[in-house]
């Protein structure tokens, strides 16, 4: 399935979870949607998209989860031109994986870190951001 198609049928499912008032489904149409904008380049709605699924998912989802939308919104904000913003929400989620042992999600959110630094020429900062969570 392409990718207009995973964004058609999750938005049939984001419907379907309002209509049933069902938060926490809703939240995963959401970052589905989010998702998909954030694989074509569409940051902006990505970020939005993201935002508002964690916003449904706060509740009810693990913390896992949360730090991988808090990671994804950090890049998002980095690619909108709000780098700073950015950088402070990947650092609070790498601080999160780190201290919950979520070795995968610290790992995804450094490479993120990385490019960052890379897109504002900190080669360095770049560098130390690929090294392996400790």
């Amino acid at each position: 399935m392409n990718s207009s198609g995973l964004v058609l049928e999750a938005e049939k499912c984001l419907e379907i979870a309002r209509a049933a008032g069902h938060a926490e489904y809703e939240g995963y149409a959401l970052h589905r949607i989010a998702r998909t904008q954030f694989e074509q380049g569409e940051y902006d709605r990505a970020l939005d998209s993201f935002r508002e699924a964690r916003a449904r998912l706060e509740p009810s989802a693990s913390r896992h989860d949360l730090t991988l939308i808090r990671t994804n919104i950090g890049f998002c904000h980095a690619m909108v031109g709000k780098s700073d913003r950015g950088l402070r929400e990947l650092s609070e989620a790498l601080q999160v994986a780190q201290r919950e042992g979520f070795r995968r999600c610290a790992a995804y959110t450094l490479m993120y870190m990385g490019q960052v630094h890379l897109m504002r020429h900190e080669e360095r900062k770049a560098r130390s951001s690929s090294s392996s969570p400790r």
